[in-house]
């Protein structure tokens, strides 16, 4: 989650990343032993529903500023593909 609202912030991502970190939270909430998956899917929920505009927005002028950008990203991290930790 953290590479993807680090992307999202810059404006380096898609705008289908932030339907898909919207999906990741809802998988970790209430599906976790440990209270702290629902403590870091919170806060992001509640970043999405009140700011998605100004991210989208964010994307949209990365992207008008950037015409090279690349938006076949085949992977959620910025690791690359097999490099594992």
């Amino acid at each position: 989650m953290v590479d993807m609202l680090k992307r999202i912030k810059k404006g380096d991502a898609d705008l289908a990343e932030i339907d898909m970190l919207e999906e990741i939270t809802y998988q970790i909430e209430g599906h976790t032993i440990c209270a702290l998956g629902d403590a870091a899917a919170w806060p992001v929920q509640g970043l999405i529903r009140s700011f998605r505009g100004e991210m989208e927005d964010r994307i949209d002028d990365y992207k008008a500023d950037h015409p090279d950008f690349i938006t076949d990203r085949k992977t959620v991290s910025n690791l690359p593909l097999g490099g594992g930790h």
